[in-house]
């Protein structure tokens, strides 16, 4: 219990902080994307979704829209879900959230009962997050999408942690850029990732 209250602490001091700092839109943005996965990493999905379209009135990004989605998938709101997940990637086909877009999308379509639509948008995933260099896990993605035999509590497990894992690492890029893709990057440009 003393945790917990710590960390609620922790998070509004850091949410006082966001809002004071600045009331532009994009600042906003922030504050509500940063809220939205504090309540999504509480499992509190209903605040996390609410959060997250507030980001989305305020910046409409497919981060936004995606991260939207998967709570409403997480409460089984699989129209919204559907709706939201497609609507962020009319808004950003190939960024960063394409991974979790096109992850959630294969989830949520095989869900719904969708099937044939579920194991095609599940080969259209596979296909992207092998072009991104994977976790090893990928094969056992692949093999569920080109079987057809799906595991939907496992294929749930593996997309979330091939997802993030790779927005961590892109993340850890723009903060520091270090780690696989910076190294990828300067490997193939000989410049550092900082000097984007």
């Amino acid at each position: 219990m003393e945790r917990t209250g710590s960390v609620a602490l922790v998070s509004i001091m850091v949410s006082l902080l966001l809002l004071s700092c600045s009331s532009t839109p994009f600042s906003r943005y922030r504050y509500e994307m940063f809220q939205g996965r504090q309540f999504y990493e509480d499992t509190d999905y209903v605040s996390a979704r609410a959060a997250f379209l507030r980001a989305s009135a305020h910046e409409r990004t497919a981060a936004s829209l995606a991260w939207a989605a998967v709570a409403c998938y997480r409460m089984n709101e699989l129209d919204l879900a559907e709706r939201l997940i497609n609507e962020a990637r009319s808004v950003d086909r190939d960024g960063v959230p394409s991974l979790r877009i096109r992850g959630y999308k294969a989830l949520i379509l095989l869900s719904a009962g969708r099937t044939r639509e579920g194991l095609e948008a599940l080969r259209d995933y596979v296909d992207l997050y092998r072009r991104l260099d994977p976790l090893m896990t990928v094969g056992e993605v692949d093999r569920m999408a080109r079987g057809g035999q799906i595991d939907l509590k496992r294929l749930d497990h593996l997309i979330g942690e091939q997802v993030d894992q790779y927005e961590n690492d892109i993340q850890q890029v723009y903060n520091t850029g270090t780690g696989y893709y910076g190294q990828k990057w300067e490997t193939r440009t000989g410049m550092s990732p900082l000097s984007w």
